[in-house]
């Protein structure tokens, strides 16, 4: 049943109340006053319950404001989810994994993380440190170890528009273009931000991403996801490229 307990007070006003019944309480049985003692006890009573009523209160309102804002939270990922054309279902009953198939290895090799296992030079911290450098890291990897195809799409995505390339991969797909047509997917475009005009000189209202519209567009702002881990999602569909992969594309 819900408190209808209501007060104007603190909760440090209604400690120290609490601590000052106490208080004369006491002082009043030291001098033999026995029933101003006991008159204080009934009203040190009062205020515990007073003070008990106020936490259940308060604890009651923390719980509701969390509960809105974990549906306001809620909101914000559909709303995202649908102008990316993306769909969000609560999994009310459903199993999603049954704890028999899932494998999660000795305590100590699961609480380390993959880190361990990449056997990357220098050990575990050096791996760390190499992630903490981001973007200039992947670069500098793509630089050293790269093959002429990951420096050419390295260099697409951070420095052309999405679709600005006549280069082909499987199947004579052109890269963040629809397989069937050639034209640059609308999943890829934003709203020109100048005078842009196509090769017959009709105006084009809308261009191709470049690298900084995917880093800010509302879903990697929503994620907090750094230049690198947008890099990375970038880089994973456009190496696959053919579009059918348009939910990874939309950072789904």
């Amino acid at each position: 049943m819900p408190s209808t307990f209501v007060t104007t007070k603190s909760l440090e006003e209604l400690e120290k109340e609490l601590e000052n019944l106490k208080s004369a309480e006491k002082a009043a049985a030291d001098a033999g006053m026995y029933a101003e003692a006991q008159a204080f006890r009934a009203r040190h009573d009062t205020k515990t319950h007073e003070l008990n009523e106020y936490k259940k209160l308060k604890s009651q309102e923390q719980t509701d404001t969390a509960d809105t804002e974990i549906q306001g939270l809620i909101a914000q990922i559909q709303a995202a989810a649908n102008r990316l054309g993306l769909q969000v279902r609560e999994a009310v009953d459903q199993v999603k994994y049954d704890a028999k198939e899932l494998v999660m290895g000795l305590p100590p090799d699961a609480g380390r993380g993959i880190g361990p296992f990449l056997n990357y030079p220098g050990g575990t911290q050096a791996l760390y440190t190499q992630v903490g450098r981001g973007l200039d890291a992947i670069n500098e990897e793509i630089d050293r170890n790269g093959s002429e195809v990951d420096k050419e799409c390295r260099d697409y995505i951070l420095y052309q528009e999405a679709g600005n390339s006549d280069r082909t991969f499987q199947q004579l797909w052109k890269r963040d273009c629809d397989p069937k047509t050639g034209e640059v997917l609308p999943c890829r475009q934003v709203d020109a931000d100048c005078e842009l005009y196509d090769a017959d000189g009709t105006p084009r209202t809308k261009r191709g991403m470049i690298f900084s519209d995917f880093v800010n567009c509302e879903i990697a702002q929503f994620c907090e996801l750094t230049e690198a881990e947008v890099f990375a999602l970038v880089s994973h569909i456009t190496f696959k490229s053919h579009n059918h992969f348009h939910v990874c594309a939309k950072y789904a």
